[in-house]
């Protein structure tokens, strides 16, 4: 069985209808995102909104499961709550260089990290998500409605959006003991 960095669901998690309206109805909301250390743009250059769990249930009800489901037939880690979900939007040269999911302080519990394909993945050029697992690279165009899922201590970037508009919806499930 070769390994692989990420599972990609069969399954939309969400519909057409749903991404179309996430779209229309956040993607003007969208503010510059950084990492933890600021906003710097040869490392990360994309925007954000995070959708809150008080504002969005019926989101959250269809997503959250779904990761759950996926991670105890696959990695069976012990999760017991989440970060917030944010749809982020990328544009014309929009990237996120090399990095982690999980790091110090409120990221240190990241366990399983998520991203839902919000976008028609023929309405964009660019914009792959590319996984590292030792010297091998893995590159996804995550489908309209799918998700991908990886361990949050997977190394991964998002290649240059080359034309038109990424968006996608990410989260992070999390544990209150590491590698459990």
């Amino acid at each position: 069985m070769a390994f692989s960095p990420a599972v990609m669901t069969n399954d939309l998690v969400l519909s057409l209808d749903q991404c179309k309206g996430l779209m229309t109805t956040f993607g003007d909301l969208t503010k510059p995102v950084g990492t933890l250390t600021g906003i710097d743009t040869k490392v990360r250059k994309a925007r954000a909104h995070a959708l809150k769990v008080e504002d969005h249930k019926e989101l959250y009800d269809l997503i959250i499961p779904q990761a759950v489901s996926v991670n105890q037939q696959i990695w069976q880690y012990k999760l017991d709550t989440h970060d917030p979900l944010q749809l982020l939007k990328y544009t014309h040269g929009g990237h996120y260089d090399w990095h982690l999911d999980l790091g110090s302080g409120h990221h240190q519990s990241r366990k399983l990290s998520f991203i839902v394909g919000v976008s028609d993945e023929s309405s964009y050029q660019g914009g792959q998500v590319v996984f590292k697992a030792g010297s091998k690279e893995q590159a996804f165009t995550i489908p309209q409605g799918k998700m991908i899922l990886f361990p949050s201590f997977v190394l991964h970037k998002v290649t240059p959006v080359t034309q038109g508009e990424r968006f996608v919806l990410v989260g992070w499930l999390r544990g209150d003991k590491p590698f459990q």
